[in-house]
């Protein structure tokens, strides 16, 4: 019996099959564009078919051949490339345009040259087509497919190859060559410069019937042994992130790149392309317009389909509900000006976890199936679905799909294993492929494996396809049913890395809605859309999470702080505009409800006291009003009290060691707080991640010195000073007079790597369980695990408040930006500082400021209104000199319906409110309204409003 080549035998036989259709080689010799320019350009003309273009670098770049434009790449390690371009044969124009930065941010661009090769058509077709099948026969150890391999092989006979061909296989071959291939020349190895290249038409009839032997092969295996094992849909894709190893002046270019890329691919092959974040739209309408004409053609023929339906693929842990609203408002109103149509694709195949009330807000912004990738990541519980039906905190269901990668090259290895993690095979499973993070997405070479391989023996069958298409196919399926959150047990580090950044886009969305309702109060119409533009970008998951470099960090952190400054000075402008010059003192309260708070100003007759430097005056408001005061002096009041260590305001007590006791219901609700010093060495991702282990070694911080440092008659606060190595911490615990609220503020300076710092509190009562806001919705969270999937949860984001209770008796905490908490039983944890040093070494180094409060109370947080107290605490009342007529225009009295906004309409027509139901109940509110969805494209008239539990409602008004 005659043995068969084995693997090894068959790729290095197609090696040389690859070096010998080698018919032209040569270097090309590119010149600068022009004095100073970076561009390089040159000429070529081939009058025989196939030539190709081998740009040997490392690094990436834009190789325009006449009017076509390719993605070129390769990473250091080489595992990352598309540097072999197939062109047109004839005269050609070369322009290579170096990037500043490689496929994932590498600072380099090293070009070792570019050549031009021409190879022998059929023999090259057939090493490509043998190739692909090798791999296939690899991954699935199909004898049949190697013996049909076999006999392809068996039909050519190769009869040398001469020295300049084995020197252009071995700069590139799409054949992995024999070992010692690369090692020739550390030897001096040449083949005899006598050896010529065999007759390339008689290698040309070999390979033509090599590859109808194997087709025909192949075809007969397919139809009488074993078909395909399944189908998998799939669609090009690009994963490309608004900014991460690079800034985002970087990520326009690979936007551009990638289309291109795309559009030039689509004139050979059948082509589906999926694009994500609406922002990507406006970049290219403002530096190419060319390409955006480009664009909106591909997108009517089909080639291009717009998804995800959002301004920037967010993060949707620690950004707020309003933010996820206007994700979707302005990205869909972007899709729907571009291309006249909205997407019904969401897509966030990167984002660090998806909150509960996401499935709400894609059913109501247009989207009926959810794309992800990431819940592959998890480490403790593996996900149990790749397609399921995802229900929201509010029963809001929607499809959802969680597929194998979100960059694949289609190797066998992938598709197979992508569709042996599909857990409905009864349907397609589904694949995204081309690659991704810096851009790039598919190559020529994954478009041949979609075709190999969508009728090939022993794999999933590739079907190119759309979404839209995979959605028909699977919409009236029965799934299985996913409830809650979609928990991502890893990164759970990105809830608290970034101080500034979270802190910055907390304040940017309460200020934006502030400046919205005072835009409302004042009858001012106008649409701050630009305003929300720049926040929704600073959302994007590695922005928003802060893993990403220090120059792109302290980028967004400049464009968040020259937004709120931009925002008062508009909410100035509108005060300006609408009262008038006077001493008196206008106070605004945004909220639909009464308030008795301080603000900044001098109220005559009033509790006043100097706070930091300016003077504060205890007023009570109507709601959402316009209130003027007279300024002057205050009355005498009491200070509040002040016995040993220990501050009061006659409700509750704090002393020095952080414990709180309730004096008007004697509950000892927190016997201490205090800080802890954690090892934070990930395993993997430095920035990302908090492993299961880091209480290993902690250490509690104990302050080498506390002091009473203000006493009054509206707010006393005690300071705890700390040294931890070379970092420094202030810590000011402050209460308000008449308030059940106890504000705590870290400042200080972080010289220190490789440290977790989180506030702990034990609790003086036994808690029974807690709940937690998420945004636009508020779901359960365990004391102590009773699963699996608990104990996977050791920290957990929180959006704006976190309560933990007994039957009769509950804690909140509520934080400005710090979303990383943890329940152990009776110790309730808030993560301060997470200091990485990749992929920023300078993330949390230097200033911190950090804010977050306590609410002892008693009952259940619903008895203590807790949504509204947590409101209060990011929405101060705001002051301003002058005079107007005072009014109040809005009062919802249910303390479940919370209002969070009420803007411009979109059509510039009236105005709409935003509020939703917090309390997990059934309830109406008399309003005459136009009930409308939350991208604002469909009204109903309402004279009385329904909400279902945890309902989100946007209402036009009508008076």
């Amino acid at each position: 019996m005659t043995l068969l080549r084995d693997l090894r035998g068959i790729r290095t036989e197609l090696f040389y099959i690859d070096t010998a259709s080698t018919m032209l080689f040569r270097k090309l010799d590119l010149g600068s564009c022009g004095e100073g320019s970076r561009e390089l350009c040159g000429e070529v003309y081939v009058d025989i078919e196939q030539p190709f273009i081998l740009v040997d670098l490392v690094g990436e770049g834009t190789l325009q051949v006449n009017e076509d434009r390719y993605a070129v790449y390769r990473t250091p390690d080489g595992g990352h490339e598309n540097r072999f371009i197939p062109i047109e044969k004839g005269f050609s124009k070369i322009v290579l345009r170096p990037s500043v930065v490689g496929p994932f941010g590498e600072k380099l661009f090293d070009l070792k040259g570019v050549y031009l090769y021409v190879k022998e058509p059929w023999s090259y077709r057939f090493v490509v087509e043998a190739t692909l099948l090798t791999d296939l026969a690899e991954a699935t150890r199909d004898e049949a497919l190697i013996k049909a391999i076999n006999s392809a092989l068996d039909q050519i006979e190769i009869e040398g190859v001469a020295d300049w061909q084995i020197k252009a296989s071995t700069l590139y071959s799409i054949a992995k060559p024999p070992f010692y291939i690369a090692s020739m020349k550390y030897y001096g190895i040449e083949i005899d410069p006598s050896i010529e290249p065999m007759d390339h038409s008689r290698l040309s009839e070999m390979s033509r019937r090599a590859l109808e032997t194997l087709r025909s092969e192949v075809s007969r295996i397919y139809n009488e042994v074993r078909g395909s094992e399944g189908a998998l849909y799939a669609v090009g894709h690009a994963h490309i992130d608004v900014a991460w190893l690079w800034t985002p002046d970087v990520t326009r270019h690979k936007v551009r790149r990638t289309l291109y890329n795309v559009l030039s691919l689509s004139k050979k092959y059948d082509m589906r392309f999926v694009l994500s974040n609406a922002v990507f739209l406006k970049w290219i309408r403002e530096d190419d317009e060319e390409l955006y004409k480009k664009l909106i053609e591909a997108v009517n023929r089909g080639i291009v389909i717009p998804v995800g339906g959002m301004w920037v693929e967010s993060d949707t842990n620690v950004v707020g509900g309003e933010s996820l609203v206007r994700q979707f408002l302005y990205g869909q109103r972007t899709l729907l000006e571009t291309f006249g149509r909205v997407t019904e694709i969401g897509w966030l195949p990167d984002s660090f976890g998806f909150t509960a009330s996401l499935p709400q807000i894609l059913v109501k912004s247009g989207i009926k199936i959810f794309f992800t990738h990431k819940l592959y990541w998890n480490k403790q519980n593996r996900f149990p679905y790749s397609i399921f039906k995802w229900v929201g905190v509010d029963g809001s269901e929607v499809v959802a799909v969680n597929y194998a990668t979100y960059g694949s090259d289609l190797s066998p290895r992938q598709i197979i294993n992508a569709w042996r993690d599909h857990t409905s095979p009864e349907l397609p499973g589904f694949i995204a492929f081309g690659h991704g993070d810096g851009g790039g997405g598919p190559t020529w070479l994954m478009m041949e494996r979609l075709r190999v391989y969508s009728r090939a023996p022993g794999a999933p069958r590739l079907i190119l396809s759309d979404p839209y298409r995979y959605y028909e196919t699977v919409r009236n399926s029965e799934l299985p049913v996913w409830r809650g959150e979609l928990y991502l047990e890893a990164h759970r580090g990105t809830y608290s890395t970034g101080h500034k950044i979270k802190k910055l886009i907390r304040l940017a969305e309460e200020y934006l809605k502030d400046l919205e309702v005072i835009s409302f109060i004042f009858g001012e119409k106008r649409s701050y859309r630009d305003l929300w533009e720049i926040l929704l970008e600073a959302e994007f998951h590695d922005t928003a999470s802060a893993t990403l470099v220090d120059e792109a960090y302290r980028y967004y952190v400049n464009k968040l702080s020259d937004l709120i400054k931009r925002i008062d000075e508009e909410i100035s402008s509108i005060i300006k505009r609408n009262t008038q010059s006077s001493d008196k003192l206008i106070v605004i309260n945004t909220l639909p409800w009464r308030r008795r708070d301080v603000v900044r100003g001098r109220v005559k007759g009033s509790i006043q006291q100097v706070i930091d430097g300016e003077i504060y005056s205890l007023v009570e408001v109507s709601p959402m009003s316009i209130e003027v005061f007279e300024e002057g002096e205050g009355f005498s009041s009491d200070l509040m009290k002040i016995e040993g260590d220990k501050i009061s305001n006659g409700i509750i007590e704090v002393d020095s060691r952080g414990a709180v006791r309730d004096l008007e219901n004697d509950v000892e609700v927190v016997k201490r707080s205090f800080i802890v010093a954690c090892e934070d060495i990930p395993a993997e991702w430095d920035g990302w991640d908090i492993e299961p282990w880091y209480k290993r070694n902690c250490r509690e911080l104990k302050p080498y010195e506390t002091e009473i440092v203000e006493r009054g008659s509206l707010r006393s606060c005690i300071e705890r000073r700390y040294k931890y190595r070379k970092t420094e911490f202030r810590e000011k615990i402050c209460l308000w007079r008449e308030s059940r609220r106890i504000d705590f503020r870290i400042t200080g300076f972080v010289r220190d790597r490789f440290v977790l710092f989180r506030e702990l509190f034990e609790l003086g009562f036994n808690p029974v369980s807690a709940e937690a806001e998420i945004p636009y919705g508020v779901i359960r969270r365990s004391i102590e695990p009773e699963n699996t999937w608990d104990q996977a949860k050791f920290e957990f984001p929180v959006w704006r408040w976190l309560d933990v209770y007994s039957i009769d008796y509950g804690l909140a905490i509520m934080n400005k930006g710090r979303s990383g908490h943890s329940i152990d039983r009776r110790f309730v944890g808030i993560t301060l500082l997470k200091t990485p040093i990749f992929p920023n070494p300078r993330l949390d180094y230097g200033e911190i400021d950090i804010e977050f409060a306590l609410y002892p109370h008693r009952g259940t947080w619903r008895d203590a209104e807790i949504p509204r107290r947590a409101v209060e605490y990011h929405r101060p009342l705001r002051s301003f000199r002058g005079y107007t007529v005072g009014k109040s225009l809005l009062r919802i009295d249910p303390p479940n319906l919370l209002l969070e906004t009420i803007k411009y309409s979109e059509n510039g027509h009236g105005y709409i409110a935003r509020i939703w139901e917090t309390y997990g109940r059934r309830s109406s509110l008399k309003i005459e309204a136009e009930e409308t969805d939350l991208i604002e494209l469909n009204f109903v008239k309402r004279n009385e409003v329904l909400f279902e539990p945890y309902e989100i409602k946007s209402l036009k008004l009508t008076t």
